[in-house]
């Protein structure tokens, strides 16, 4: 651990390196056919795996990490274990984060606490198969018009077509009391 500069936190039993956390669960029939995304909000870099099966990594500090665990959850008992580094080692090298993250509370102890572990919401997340995912609009007001931007998300068992028929929701824009 580096030395501490004057006025910086000071932590007498530092938390650092791997912490390993596994946990037996039962699925039922209801998760068949649905996406399941492992949402972890506010956490270092992550290692997951599904009955022993490696899944993924994610190191990004400003996002949740999410995994899709559809593929390896079937109907009974499964365990999942997560990973957190709570170093910097994994983060490449020190000289690619920038400075002013270095010394955030998300890797240090120099402001308040270094965050160890998962610090925000865990939990399993459940969508159907076909879902929307992001819906953006982009108004052009000029010429009275608006873009669209609309991703579906749809496993590859699933199959059909779509029709979106904006009229009744502009005429509910213009109505609103209808």
């Amino acid at each position: 651990m580096p030395p501490k500069l004057k006025g910086e936190a000071y932590t007498k039993l530092p938390l650092c390196g791997n912490c390993l956390v596994s946990k037996k669960n039962n699925h039922t029939e209801s998760f068949n056919g649905k996406q399941i995304t492992l949402m972890l909000e506010r956490t270092k870099e992550t290692m997951v795996w599904v009955d022993g099966n490696f899944l993924g990594t994610n190191n990004h500090l400003s996002v949740p990490h999410e995994y899709d665990l559809s593929a390896n959850l079937t109907p009974g008992e499964h365990v999942l274990t997560i990973m957190v580094n709570n170093g910097l080692v994994s983060m490449n090298s020190l000289a690619t984060i920038p400075f002013k993250l270095r010394i955030s509370h998300a890797l240090s102890d120099n402001i308040q606490t270094n965050w160890n572990g998962i610090i925000g919401d865990i939990y399993l997340e459940a969508a159907p198969a076909v879902r929307i995912g992001q819906i953006n609009i982009y108004p052009d007001c000029h010429n009275n018009e608006a873009k669209v931007k609309l991703d579906i998300f749809c496993d590859s068992a699933h199959t059909g077509s779509a029709a979106i028929d904006w009229r009744r929701f502009v005429e509910q824009l213009k109505n609103p009391q209808d």
